[in-house]
């Protein structure tokens, strides 16, 4: 399974399946930068309960990253000074 999407989706699956029965899920994200495009909505049907658990966790000593930013084109930043309009809204 690629995305924590889809992790959530399969368990989500499996626990319709397996309503009245103990079970344990454990989803390890592998090392590596998981490019995250859209909010990844977890409710309380995805979160353990009585006779579920689900642990989502990276991969032991290894740097799993979830990353949802852009980059940002450095040519159109400028230097705000203090005579400018914007300066005032600035901390």
């Amino acid at each position: 399974l690629a995305t924590p999407e889809k992790a959530r989706d399969v368990i989500r699956l499996i626990r319709q399946h397996y309503k009245n029965r103990n079970k344990k899920f454990i989803v390890t994200f592998l090392e590596g930068t998981y490019k995250i495009n859209k909010t990844v909505l977890l409710t309380t049907i995805d979160g353990g309960n009585e006779g579920f658990s689900v642990l989502y966790r990276g991969e032991k000593g290894k740097a799993v990253i979830f990353t949802g930013g852009h980059t940002i084109n450095t040519q159109h930043i400028q230097k705000v000074s203090s005579d400018s309009p914007a300066y005032s809204k600035l901390d």
